[in-house]
């Protein structure tokens, strides 16, 4: 299935969109939010990966610690 467009219809049997495509002045602010919320959406899954590495770093800094501390 294809996106086509606010108010657009996917024509099964033509396999085509039946909209003439047209964007009205609002249809730019759902957009633009919609995209706003993608890329914060993906900065924080980058934000989660780095907090994460910095977390098992630090635990794993321990471990070393504590190993050379028996030696």
């Amino acid at each position: 299935m294809a996106y086509c467009g606010v108010d657009g219809v996917w024509n099964v049997t033509g396999g085509s969109c039946s909209t003439d495509n047209l964007y009205l002045k609002t249809d730019f602010q759902n957009i633009v939010v919609d995209g706003l919320g993608t890329v914060g959406a993906s900065v924080v899954e980058w934000l989660d990966l780095i907090v994460l590495l910095i977390v098992l770093g630090f635990i794993i800094g321990i471990f070393v610690k504590l190993g050379n501390l028996f030696r």
